[in-house]
């Protein structure tokens, strides 16, 4: 082999200096990468933080806008001047007509802990659920427990059995119990015909004799024992039930499920939360607390604040202690600043026709310094309709309003 081939080769490779540029621009490109990627990685995290409120308030929205919307008054008799209780405010916690004490449903600005996070709002609606409808009664006796007739009720007749467990079914009453007759139905409305109402509970299904239906119309009488609704009644038995025989009946309006909505916190983690009582029942701050055993069940992590205000036929909004309504009722029967439930009054319950309803919610988790966190200087929001609540620092916030009907309820009307 020529001696020139040899130190052709022995020449061949990489030189030290080559070497080193491309080391150098490889370092270059990593740096550039990284910083990129950092940048890119820190826009995401920044957009997802300034994302994750605003879904979290647009989803609260959207479900208590559902809720205020199919809210009913669920008096077909009195169309003109319906029952308040689509919107319940106040009610008796009753024993008996005319007996017991008032508790408040809905709450401004909660100042008690274990009631809801302090400065958010409470609200209460009543929805019908499936099964609701009118169904007349006769032999009304009054609001103490007795046996009563109830007569156009015949779906499972002409078995006594199946049509007893059907009505059972149509009042609420729960599964695991239907059919042994020692049953407690849901609460259920009695109309009469003026328009005036009471809530019951069924605390005993009896019979039902199928035999007693006639031609026009049909007779049927699962003959029931009554009890007041605990915590159902208007305040002061206000709308007091008259009806007596066939030709003044009175008729249920099966079906009533009350929702009560609240922003507590989470009784391990803290972190604030929408949540919704639906157990039939309503709020009553005396037994139900934000402690580990309430029976709320919570909705959306990181709301922070829940405000309602109430808008009333004429247009007024009633949203804050200084507001002054024109007409309105004497000072000391908006306690706590919500109307007065269950009066004649121009602004009571029964003359709202809609709720403004707010919240904040907040990013899920503490916006770290580089993002714009507490060194940052993150910005503030402002406090919807008045409240008092107090926002951590260092998270994202967004605040959202949106204003709903109550769905037979008229502005202007």
């Amino acid at each position: 082999m020529p001696s020139s081939f040899r130190a052709e080769r022995r020449a061949e490779g990489f030189t030290l200096v080559e070497v080193s540029i491309a080391m150098l621009i490889l370092v270059i490109v990593l740096v550039l990468s990284g910083t990129l990627l950092v940048s890119m990685r820190s826009f995401a995290q920044k957009q997802q933080a300034f994302a994750e409120p605003r879904q979290t308030a647009r989803r609260a929205i959207d479900y208590l806008a559902y809720y205020v919307r199919g809210a009913s008054d669920m008096n077909f008799v009195q169309q003109a001047n319906p029952a308040p209780n689509a919107l319940m405010v106040w009610y008796m916690n009753s024993t008996g007509q005319n007996t017991g004490t008032e508790v408040q449903a809905c709450w401004d600005n909660v100042t008690n802990a274990n009631y809801a996070l302090p400065g958010t709002d409470i609200f209460t609606v009543a929805e019908p659920t499936v099964g609701s409808g009118p169904i007349s009664i006769v032999n009304w006796p009054s609001i103490a427990a007795a046996n009563f007739d109830v007569s156009n009720y015949s779906q499972g007749c002409p078995n006594d059995t199946q049509n007893l467990i059907d009505f059972q079914r149509v009042m609420g009453c729960d599964p695991s119990c239907i059919g042994t007759g020692k049953c407690s139905s849901a609460p259920f409305m009695i109309v009469d015909s003026t328009g005036n109402w009471q809530f019951y509970t069924i605390t005993n299904f009896m019979t039902s004799q199928c035999s007693n239906i006639t031609n026009s119309p049909p007779n049927v009488f699962p003959q029931i024992v009554i009890s007041p609704a605990n915590g159902m009644n208007p305040p002061g038995g206000f709308h007091t039930v008259t009806c007596n025989d066939n030709t003044n009946p009175c008729h249920i309006m099966a079906g009533v499920q009350f929702v009560t909505f609240r922003v507590a916190p989470d009784a391990t983690t803290g972190i604030p939360r929408l949540e919704e009582l639906n157990t039939g029942g309503l709020f009553n701050p005396t037994v139900q607390t934000t402690g580990a055993n309430d029976p709320f069940t919570p909705l959306l992590d990181n709301v922070e604040d829940l405000q309602v205000a109430y808008i009333y036929k004429d247009g007024t909004i009633w949203n804050t202690s200084q507001q002054v309504l024109s007409n309105a009722a004497p000072a000391n029967t908006y306690i706590n600043n919500v109307p007065t439930q269950g009066s004649a009054y121009p602004y009571d319950a029964q003359n709202v026709v809609g709720l403004r309803i707010s919240v904040v919610a907040r990013s899920a988790r503490p916006i770290p310094t580089f993002l714009g966190g507490p060194g940052g200087k993150v910005a503030a929001v402002t406090p919807p309709e008045n409240s008092t609540a107090v926002y951590a620092a260092g998270y994202y916030h967004y605040r959202l309003t949106a204003t709903v009907m109550i769905q037979n309820r008229i502005l202007g009307n």
